[in-house]
C-alpha cells in the first residue's frame, strides 16, 4: 500500500514543480523584458504564459502515460492469447 502512495506523492511533487517552475521561469523572462525593454505588461504575461504551458505539459505527460499503459496492457493480453493458441495447437499435434 505504501508503494502506491509513494508513487502518488512523487507525481504530485512533479506536478507542483512544473507549475512553480513554469511560473518562475516565464515570470523571470517577463521581468527581464520589463527591465531591459521597459514593457511592464511582459511580467504578468510571462506568469500567465508560464502557468498555461505548465498545465499543458502536465496534461500531455500524464495523458500519454495512461494511453501508453492501456496500449501495453492490450499488447500483453494479445501475446497471452497467441501463446494459448500455440499451446493448444502443439497439444493437438502431440495427440495426433
Amino acid at each position: 500500500m505504501r508503494a502506491s502512495a509513494s508513487v502518488g506523492e512523487s507525481q504530485g511533487m512533479a506536478v507542483l514543480s512544473y507549475l512553480v517552475g513554469g511560473v518562475l521561469v516565464y515570470g523571470a523572462l517577463g521581468w527581464l523584458g520589463w527591465h531591459f525593454l521597459g514593457q511592464l505588461w511582459m511580467v504578468p504575461t510571462g506568469i500567465v504564459l508560464g502557468m498555461g504551458l505548465s498545465v499543458l505539459l502536465i496534461v500531455r505527460r500524464y495523458a500519454r502515460a495512461d494511453i501508453m499503459s492501456a496500449q501495453i496492457d492490450d499488447l500483453v493480453a494479445e501475446r497471452k492469447r497467441q501463446q494459448e493458441q500455440w499451446s493448444a495447437l502443439a497439444r493437438k499435434q502431440g495427440d495426433a
